[in-house]
C-alpha cells in the first residue's frame, strides 16, 4: 500500500454576476435598496449586492490567518476543484428552475406583514442559488429542497465557490465550510460539538481552533444531506440546527430531499427556502440538440412518456447521455414504472463505465462490482455518504466470529510484541553487563505466550462482557489481568540473579507497573472506534500526571528490584513521559491524502520509538553501560511506539488487523486506495479531500441493494 503524494492546491479567483451598481452600493444600504425595489419576494429585483462583509472580522493573529487560509485552500481543492469543476466538465451547464417554498420553514413574523406572492415567475426561475443567498443579507439562512438528482449538492458547491471567492476578495467575512450531515450520529450532540468534530476529522482543524471559530461565529455552515441522517435522528438534528441558529445566528444553508423533509414533524427556523424544480421538456430538448450524437436517445424520449419524465431530472439526463450508446433497446425501457426505469438507467450507466475501460481493467468487472457493492452497503449501514479509509470501523465485520477474532488478534499482537521484547531483554540481561541469549529467548517465548493468553482472555471479555459492566470495573479487570499474567514471568526472569524473595518482590513490582499500563491502555484497547492520532506535541498541561506516574513506576522498580536508584527513577520518568507526555497539535494541517490518519499515526510510532528509545538508551548507557542502555532503550522504545502519542501504535494495529480480516472476507481488495482511485477513473466514485464518495447518493443506494449484476 503506497503512500500517495500530497495534492497541489491551486488558487483560483473569480468574480461572478457583478455589476457597476453592485460595486457602488454596499452594506445594508445596498440590501435595503434591492429589497425596496421588489415586491416582497426573495426573488424580486435584478441586482444583487455581493459586497457584504457577512460578519465583522475580528483582529487575527498570523497563526489564525494561516489556519483560515489552509482551511479555505482545502475547501477550494476538495469541493470546488475536485468535486464541482470535474462534475461540471461532464455535464452541460443547465439552469435549474427554482421555486420559493415559504411554508417549508418557520416564519416568526407570520400574520404581522403582508404575505408575498410565492409563485415563481419566469425571471425568478433563472436566479442561481448563490445570488439568492446574497440577497438575504447578514445572518442569512436558506433551505434548499429538491427531488433526488435535482442538483442540490451542485447548487450548494456553486454557492461555496462564490463565497470562497468573496472571502479571498475581502468582501465576505465568514469562512464557508462544506459538511455532510450524514455523519450526524447522536441525538444528544449539539451542532457546535458536531461541527467541531467534523472540522477536526475532515479538515484536520484542531478541536480548540474549531471551537474558537464556532463560538465567535466565524463560519458559514453549508450543510448537505439532511435526508441522509437516519430517520430516528433527523428530527433531533433539525432541533440542533435550530438551537444553534438561535444562539449563534451564523450564515447557514441546509440541503435536503423534498419528501424526507416533508415527512419531518418539525421545521427549520430559517429565513427562506427554495425547491429545485425539474427541467422543462424544452430544456431537455435543447440540451440534446446541443449534442452531436444523441438522435437515438431523442427518438426514445419521443415515444416513451415515462422516460421523458425521468429525463427532467438533471442527474438522470446526464447518466442517460453517458450510457445510452451501450443500451440494447430490445431489452431496455420495457416498463412504464418510473422507479424501475431509474434502476435500468443506473445499471446501464455502471455497465457502460465498465465497458469503456474494459481494456485497461485493473480488476475484473465482477470483482469491481462486488467491492463497490460492499462499500455501498457499509456506507448505507452507517448512514454516511463519504468514506475515509482511516475511519473504517470494526462494525464492517458482519459475522460475530470475525468480530471476536478481531478483538483477540488486536490485543494478542500488541501484548505479544511488548511482552516478548520486555521479558526477553530483561531475562537475558545479566549483572556482569553481558547478555544471555538462551535465557533471553526463553523469556521472549514466555512473554509472547502471556501476550497470547491476554489476547484470548481480553478479546473474549471485550466481545461478551464489556458492554454489561461499568467502565471502572472493566478498567480494573484489565489492569489485574495484565498484572497477574506477567507477575510469575518477571519473578522467573529475576530468579537467575537474585534470591527467591527478591525475585518475588521484583514480580510484584512489575505487577504494579503492568497494572498501571492496563489502566491507561484500557480505553485505547477496548473501545470500538478507531481514532487516528495524526499530529502530536509535548503536553505541558499533563506534566504533573506524567511525573506522578513516572515516580510510581520508578519507586516500584527501586523497591522491588536490586536496580540502582538513579536508573530506576530515570526509567520510571521516561515511562511516565511515554504514557502521558504528549497530546495532539493545535494547528490546521496543510495536506490531506487517502489514509492520512493511519500513515501519520505510523510515522508517530516510529518517531517515538527512535526518540524515546534513543534518549533512554543514551542516558542509562552512560550510567550502567552499553548493554543496559540498549536493553532499556529498546524496552521503552517499543512501549513508546505502541502507546505514545495517544496510542499511535494501537491505532495502526487495529487498522491493519481490520483491513486484513475484511480482505479475507472478500469485502475489500488488499490495496484499497488503489481500488478506490480506480473507481474514480470509472466515474463511479469521486475524491473528496482524503476520502471518497459515490458520484451520487442514488448510485450508492442502487449498488447497496445489489441491483447491478
Amino acid at each position: 500500500m503506497d503512500e500517495p503524494s500530497d495534492p497541489e492546491v491551486q488558487q483560483q479567483f473569480e468574480i461572478e454576476q457583478s455589476t457597476v451598481e453592485d460595486s457602488q452600493i454596499g452594506g445594508q444600504a445596498g440590501r435595503d435598496l434591492i429589497q425596496n425595489r421588489g415586491s416582497g419576494s426573495v426573488f424580486s429585483g435584478n441586482t444583487f449586492n455581493i459586497f457584504q462583509s457577512g460578519a465583522a472580522a475580528p483582529l487575527m493573529s498570523p497563526k489564525d490567518i494561516r489556519n483560515r487560509q489552509i482551511l479555505l485552500n482545502k475547501i477550494r481543492h476538495y469541493w470546488i476543484n475536485e468535486a464541482l469543476e470535474k462534475t461540471l466538465k461532464q455535464q452541460h451547464r443547465l439552469t435549474i428552475p427554482l421555486q420559493e417554498c415559504a411554508d417549508a420553514v418557520l416564519n416568526p413574523w407570520a400574520g404581522m406583514a403582508p404575505v408575498a406572492d410565492t409563485t415563481a415567475t419566469a425571471n425568478s426561475q433563472q436566479i442561481p442559488v448563490y445570488q439568492l443567498f446574497d440577497q438575504l443579507g447578514d445572518g442569512r439562512t436558506l433551505l434548499i429542497l429538491g427531488a433526488p438528482g435535482a442538483g442540490k449538492t451542485i447548487a450548494l458547491l456553486k454557492l461555496a465557490r462564490h463565497l470562497v471567492n468573496q472571502y479571498e476578495q475581502g468582501t465576505y467575512g465568514l469562512i464557508p465550510v462544506v459538511l455532510n450531515l450524514s455523519f450526524w450520529q447522536s441525538s444528544r450532540q449539539t451542532l457546535s460539538d458536531w461541527v467541531q468534530s467534523e472540522l477536526h476529522t475532515k479538515y484536520q482543524v484542531p478541536q480548540q481552533v474549531g471551537q474558537s471559530w464556532i463560538e465567535s461565529d466565524q463560519l458559514c455552515l453549508l450543510l448537505d444531506g439532511l435526508d441522509e441522517v437516519t430517520d430516528e435522528l433527523r428530527p433531533t438534528c433539525v432541533e440542533a440546527i435550530n438551537h444553534h441558529h438561535e444562539n449563534h445566528a451564523p450564515d447557514m444553508v441546509v440541503c435536503c430531499r423534498e419528501q424526507e423533509y416533508a415527512d419531518l414533524p418539525n421545521r427549520l427556523n430559517f429565513q427562506s427556502a427554495v425547491s429545485l424544480q425539474p427541467l422543462s421538456l424544452a430544456q431537455v430538448e435543447g440540451y440534446l440538440q446541443s449534442l452531436s450524437d444523441s438522435d437515438r436517445l431523442k427518438r426514445w424520449l419521443e415515444v416513451d412518456e415515462t422516460l421523458r419524465e425521468l429525463a427532467q431530472s438533471p442527474l438522470m439526463l446526464n447518466l442517460m447521455v453517458q450510457s445510452y450508446q451501450g443500451i440494447n433497446a430490445s431489452t431496455f425501457f420495457q416498463t412504464n414504472v418510473l422507479a424501475e426505469q431509474r434502476r435500468q438507467v443506473l445499471s446501464a450507466y455502471v455497465d457502460e463505465m465498465l465497458r469503456r475501460r474494459a481494456r485497461s481493467m485493473r480488476y475484473p468487472a465482477s470483482i469491481t462490482l462486488c467491492y463497490l457493492q460492499q462499500l455501498a452497503q457499509y456506507l448505507t449501514n452507517i448512514s454516511q455518504s463519504d468514506f475515509l479509509i482511516e475511519l473504517m470501523q470494526p462494525n464492517w465485520l458482519s459475522a460475530p466470529r470475525q468480530k471476536l477474532l478481531y478483538q483477540i488478534t488486536v490485543k494478542a499482537i500488541l501484548v505479544m510484541v511488548w511482552g516478548g521484547v520486555h521479558v526477553g531483554l530483561l531475562a537475558g540481561h545479566v549483572e556482569d553487563g553481558s547478555f544471555d541469549w538462551v535465557r533471553g529467548a526463553e523469556g521472549t517465548l514466555m512473554g509472547i505466550g502471556a501476550g497470547l493468553a491476554y489476547g484470548i482472555i481480553g478479546g473474549c471479555f471485550n466481545h461478551y462482557l464489556m458492554q454489561k459492566m461499568p467502565h471502572s470495573l472493566g478498567r480494573t479487570m484489565n489492569a489485574l489481568l495484565l498484572g497477574i499474567l506477567y507477575l510469575p514471568i518477571f519473578t522467573w526472569a529475576h530468579e537467575a540473579r537474585a534470591e527467591i524473595s527478591s525475585a518475588i518482590s521484583a514480580g510484584i513490582a512489575y505487577f504494579v507497573i503492568y497494572g498501571l499500563i492496563g489502566l491507561w491502555t484500557y480505553n485505547a484497547l477496548y473501545q470500538d472506534t478507531i481514532k487516528p492520532a495524526e499530529s502530536i506535541r509535548w503536553s505541558q498541561r499533563r506534566i504533573a500526571l506524567s511525573l506522578l506516574f513516572g515516580l510510581i513506576i520508578g519507586l516500584a522498580l527501586l523497591i522491588g528490584t536490586d536496580n540502582d536508584p538513579l536508573p530506576s527513577i530515570l526509567f520510571g520518568l521516561m515511562g511516565g513521559l511515554v504514557l502521558f507526555g504528549f497530546e495532539k497539535q493545535s494547528e490546521v494541517e496543510r495536506t490531506s491524502f487517502p489514509n492520512q490518519g493511519i500513515w501519520r499515526s505510523l510515522k508517530n510510532s516510529l518517531r517515538f520509538f527512535l526518540i524515546i528509545g534513543g534518549i533512554t538508551g543514551v542516558l542509562i548507557g552512560f550510567l550502567e553501560g552499553p548493554v543496559s542502555g540498549t536493553v532499556n532503550g529498546l524496552i521503552l522504545g517499543i512501549g513508546a511506539a505502541i502507546v505514545c502519542g495517544q496510542g499511535s501504535g494501537i491505532v495502526c494495529t487495529k487498522h491493519f488487523v481490520l483491513r486484513f480480516l475484511l480482505w479475507r472476507e472478500g469485502k475489500i481488495p488488499w490495496n484499497y486506495c488503489r481500488f478506490l482511485d480506480w473507481g474514480c477513473d470509472l466515474n463511479l466514485l469521486q475524491r473528496v479531500g482524503g476520502g471518497y464518495g459515490f458520484i451520487h447518493r442514488l448510485l450508492l443506494e442502487h449498488l447497496a441493494l445489489g441491483q447491478v449484476k
